[in-house]
């Protein structure tokens, strides 16, 4: 068990490590990542309010055509992870 969670998180820090999680992601406030989705300074970020389609309503080139929402996936045991 011990091995399979360092094997876990190390697979996760790899994504730090290789530069797909910018550094400065360690010190951003609850905002940050819509405004650097926003920026296009990052690609993807979880949203589960759904503030950003919302904060895009009023472009509509970008809200049909440039923004995609998926759902999160299901946990383990197949249930959902967030529940409406």
């Amino acid at each position: 068990m011990r091995q399979g969670i360092v094997r876990v998180l190390d697979w996760y820090g790899q994504f730090y490590r290789q530069g797909y999680i910018p550094p400065n992601a360690l010190n951003w406030l609850n905002p940050d990542n819509n405004r650097l989705l926003l920026n296009r300074k990052i690609l993807m970020t979880a949203n589960h309010t759904l503030s950003i389609p919302v904060a895009l309503r009023q472009d509509p080139d970008t809200y049909r055509n440039k923004l995609g929402t998926i759902n999160f996936p299901n946990k383990p045991d197949g249930k959902p992870i967030c529940h409406p």
